[in-house]
């Protein structure tokens, strides 16, 4: 399906469903088991790595797109860039909320450039565009500054650390930190959009009933969320394993929510996979890692290496470091990471190499992999 098509009335419109990526017996089990309902499914990977789709309605993603458009002020004036793959979430429901205001799309299939990002923001007369956070540490590194044209920048895929939000917006971009799943079709939480509001408050769109437990993890109810998940058996036929939309979705990801007036507030707080223990020790390893973002910056590292947990023997995990080969000699980055951290515990053990840090079509480091690829070796040095 060429992507103009994804605006149009007819694909809205039509109870066929839509493949994200090619699985023609996929698209022939959804048109049986749920016919006329306009589902949409996106790959995922479900547990032990074997992929699984989200099923998501038509109509969801036109209730989120309704919602985010209302959150980001969004008409028919406003012009979209699309940085984010069609087959993701992230890039298809821009479609969904173009189609709703009248606002033009282009897409953007070249590979990621910021310099050419930027000069397209202004050729374009782009207003709104939506960029992970590997993204707008480029932008920040290379000290680029937007158009003013540009008014918005919603950014999911990740947190967005408060330094490197700090430093972006000095340089100019409206960058407004987003949370999402695909099982919700794009947005839960968005940053006000105000060019003073923290990062890290974000306000609930209101179409979802967020609810927490004791331990702050998230439950997400409302009528864009996903039906469920469908997924191959052993035998090769396809199942679904559904949502019960009156239970709503359990995640692992743990909030913060309150309440000022109306409004509901949420703070994201981390995912289970996010903790790790170190010598008996729960250790919350996003934080650091925006830590050594901030100092790699100011030091002028091309890209932002990676903190990560190797399993150790005696103290269950230790942290190192882990760039490719065409980054700077890391001593003088841990010596400062290591002074900055107020338990030893949170220190940089070692540093490793890798040829290149595997990530997927949204920036994100693919942690599982990366391991795989150090294994191959030891670390070069210790500290």
């Amino acid at each position: 399906m060429e992507t103009h098509e994804l605006i149009s009335a007819a694909f809205w419109e039509s109870t066929r469903p839509h493949i994200a990526q090619p699985e023609p017996s996929l698209d022939a089990f959804l048109v049986t088991r749920f016919p006329g309902q306009g589902i949409c499914a996106f790959q995922t990977s479900g547990s032990e790595s074997s992929p699984k789709w989200v099923l998501l309605e038509k109509r969801a993603f036109l209730i989120s797109a309704e919602a985010v458009n209302r959150h980001f002020a969004a008409t028919a004036e406003d012009r979209w860039l699309i940085t984010i793959p069609s087959h993701h979430v992230g890039g298809f429901s821009i479609f969904a909320r173009a189609f709703l205001s009248g606002a033009s799309v282009t897409q953007s299939s070249a590979k990621w450039d910021p310099v050419k990002f930027t000069a397209q923001l202004e050729s374009d007369a782009i207003t709104l565009t939506s960029l992970v956070p590997t993204q707008v540490y480029d932008l920040v590194l290379a000290r680029l500054t937007p158009p003013p044209n540009l008014r918005a920048i919603a950014v999911g895929g990740g947190g967005m650390g408060i330094e490197l939000a700090r430093n972006a917006r000095n340089l100019g971009w409206p960058v407004f930190q987003s949370y999402g799943m695909t099982e919700t079709a794009s947005q839960i939480a968005t940053q006000p959009l105000a060019p003073d509001s923290p990062a890290t408050t974000l306000e609930v769109l209101p179409i979802w009933n967020l609810t927490t437990e004791p331990d702050n993890r998230l439950t997400v109810r409302g009528p864009a969320l996903a039906i469920g998940y469908a997924q191959r058996n052993a035998s090769g036929e396809w199942t679904v394993d559904p949502i019960d939309p009156s239970v709503g979705l359990r995640t692992r990801d743990r909030v913060r929510l309150w309440t000022e007036g109306d409004t509901h507030f949420l703070e994201f707080q981390g995912r289970d996979q996010d903790w790790i223990k170190i010598l008996g020790e729960l250790v919350y390893v996003p934080p650091l890692q925006t830590r050594l973002d901030d100092l790699a910056t100011s030091l002028g590292w091309p890209t932002s290496p990676i903190l990560l947990a190797l399993p150790d023997e005696r103290a269950e995990n230790r942290l190192i470091l882990v760039a490719d080969h065409t980054q700077p000699e890391p001593t003088e980055l841990i010596a400062r990471y290591n002074d900055t951290v107020s338990t030893p515990i949170h220190r940089i053990s070692a540093a490793g190499t890798v040829p290149e840090i595997p990530r997927s079509d949204l920036g994100k480091v693919q942690r599982a992999e990366l391991l795989k690829r150090l294994h191959s070796g030891p670390p070069q040095s210790d500290r």
